[in-house]
């Protein structure tokens, strides 16, 4: 089974701590992926071992603020999820990832934030990785290539094809 670690790491490097991650948080094993929906109920299932994938448009119409934000960390800390991750995007979700950030660090919940991300693909590379680690990532490393090549084949130089391999 993947830790949150090995989902951090090679699915989402970029992501920072929203707290300092200590071993045993990092050691916490996923064992599927969930996003939070813009509606109630937010999840359609959340079960012990979840990462929880918090895009910041769909927050800010489930729990705008800091109350609604402990409230959902409660919820989450009682379902037992292995740790969010926390998806930057519309700016008007930004002060909801803030307040759910702080509550998940004073509840001792390991949460991620990531850049923006698209938060479908990143449940889909989730489970893809979940399911057959290696497949995924020979995914993911095919999807790179193709398009590093695509930006060669429009003339990009050698900055543009680091600049792709960052943004990747």
């Amino acid at each position: 089974m993947a830790t949150l670690a090995d989902l951090w790491t090679s699915l989402f490097p970029a992501a920072t701590p929203v707290a300092p991650l200590d071993d045993a948080a990092r050691a916490r094993e996923v064992g599927w992926v969930r996003v939070l929906k813009a509606r109630v109920p937010a999840f359609d299932a959340l079960d012990a071992g979840d990462l929880a994938i918090v895009p910041a448009g769909a927050l800010a119409a489930v729990a705008p603020g800091p109350p609604e934000a402990s409230a959902l960390v409660a919820e989450f800390v009682r379902a037992r999820v292995a740790g969010l991750l926390l998806v930057e995007g519309e700016p008007a979700g930004e002060a909801a990832l803030d307040a759910l950030g702080a509550a998940a660090a004073a509840a001792g919940l390991p949460a991620l934030r990531a850049p923006r991300l698209d938060p479908v693909a990143v449940e889909r590379s989730a489970i893809g990785f979940l399911v057959n680690r290696r497949a995924e990532l020979d995914r993911q490393a095919a999807l790179l290539e193709a398009r590093l090549e695509a930006r060669a084949l429009e003339g990009s130089d050698l900055g543009g094809l680091v600049g792709t391999i960052g943004a990747w």
